[in-house]
């Protein structure tokens, strides 16, 4: 099979064209401001909670923290807090690809289309299995790092690069922040017999009564999300555990 066997594409003809569309047309649930950021590369990666409708209305108020030495509160950088999850960030991340690519479609660019389309269903592949392998906090400052740094290649009329892992950003950030896999274990009963048995989560560490590693020899983890990062007592999305 060649190239020449494939037919070429054709729009529907119902379909206007994107070139010289606004994007606020396009988008009209999303604010005005943040479109002209993301055209014009200077939307903030800490600021993804303003594509969601659910976080909206708390972006403002998630990296406001009080700060007991100067007695008032200041501006923090985005933490778990913010974004405790892959999933409070993929589907805003989503978002803002899709205006990415009408943006780059405004152009008439085909190149830029392609860049755009391509690098961001291999970069949101990629998070996928970096949170499959790393902790998430590690994930997410991986993130944001590679993403300031696309925007200064973006604002010079490069969208390539979206689908290439950064070496430099792993090895800052993810290298050495393995997630704990959990393992099974043979022990022998009473009789001799082998038998399989696995490792617990730590109801200790889910308390706040016990620093890792466990003294227990037990998975340190949170009952309620699975994150590695803190107990359920800690947790910014289950439910507080009964006294």
């Amino acid at each position: 099979i060649t190239s020449a066997a494939f037919p070429q594409f054709v729009p529907p003809a119902n379909i206007p064209s994107p070139t010289g569309t606004s994007l606020i047309k396009l988008f009209p649930h999303i604010e005005a401001s943040v479109l002209l950021e993301i055209a014009r590369h200077e939307f903030k990666p800490s600021d993804l909670s303003k594509l969601d409708s659910k976080y909206r209305d708390r972006a403002a108020r998630s990296v406001l923290e009080f700060d007991a030495i100067v007695g008032g509160f200041t501006i923090r950088d985005p933490s778990t807090k913010d974004y405790p999850s892959l999933h409070s960030i993929f589907a805003p991340l989503i978002t803002y690809f899709q205006i990415l690519t009408m943006f780059a479609a405004s152009s008439g660019s085909t190149a830029a289309v392609g860049h755009v389309a391509v690098g961001s269903f291999a970069y949101l592949s990629q998070l996928e299995q970096f949170n499959e392998d790393y902790q998430w906090s590690a994930v997410l400052a991986y993130h944001m790092d590679f993403h300031y740094k696309r925007r200064s290649f973006m604002a010079d009329g490069d969208y390539s690069g979206w689908d290439t892992i950064d070496a430099g950003l792993q090895a800052k950030h993810l290298i050495g922040k393995e997630r704990l896999r959990i393992v099974a274990v043979r022990s022998k009963n009473p009789s001799g017999s082998a038998a399989s048995a696995t490792l617990e989560v730590c109801r200790l560490f889910n308390r706040g009564a016990c620093e890792s590693p466990c003294r227990h020899k037990r998975i340190h983890k949170c009952s309620g999300c699975g994150s590695t990062e803190h107990g359920r007592a800690a947790c910014p999305t289950a439910k507080p555990l009964a006294a």
